[in-house]
């Protein structure tokens, strides 16, 4: 994971909240000694504890044309060239629940397959690939009650806020109000 941006579009090192996004940063650089077309790319997309993420995920397409590093914009993998790609992901309120339920742990993995002008495949150095990332987010899970008190003295024809220093007598109808507010980025159940 490259970057986390909050909705505002400010850079931060928090992402936990639906509308916050993921930017994923792939880097395929060729070792070897020949050019190399990308064949396939394959990359389902994040998992937030475990469960596939809900929003739209879109990865490279053929040709699988890179953000950067084609340098001299020849559509193939060049010796010592390396490309980069990259994949935007916002977080959805399901995804930022489900990795709340999973340890707050969010998986992605990326399978790349490139073959050289000969069709045969490029051999993947597996020593010097991560082809998984993981990050840890954590949600709040926060709310605010506020209990609020209206008085009727005329037998519930009509309701005024009650004062701290009201005197109430028999007869007299107090309805309390309880305005509960989601201050976390979790749905909150149970209440």
């Amino acid at each position: 994971v490259a970057v986390g941006t909050v909705s505002n579009g400010t850079n931060n090192a928090t992402v936990d909240a639906a509308g916050d996004t993921l930017v994923y940063s792939v880097v395929v650089a060729n070792t070897g000694n020949v050019s190399l077309d990308v064949a396939s790319f394959v990359d389902p997309g994040p998992t937030f504890g475990g469960v596939l993420h809900t929003g739209p995920y879109v990865v490279p397409g053929s040709p699988y044309t890179p953000n950067s590093g084609d340098t001299d914009s020849d559509g193939e993998l060049d010796v010592g060239e390396s490309w980069t790609y990259q994949i935007t992901y916002t977080l959805t309120q399901t995804d930022v629940n489900n990795a709340a339920a999973g340890g707050g742990v969010v998986n992605n993995t990326v399978a790349l397959v490139a073959n050289d002008q000969q069709a045969s495949p490029a051999t993947l150095d597996t020593a010097g690939s991560d082809l998984n990332a993981s990050i840890t987010i954590t949600p709040t899970s926060n709310m605010i009650v506020d209990k609020t008190a209206v008085v009727s003295t005329d037998g519930g024809t009509s309701f005024n806020p009650m004062g701290p220093t009201q005197t109430l007598n028999a007869g007299d109808i107090v309805r309390y109000a309880y305005l509960v507010t989601n201050t976390g980025d979790t749905t909150i159940t149970g209440i």
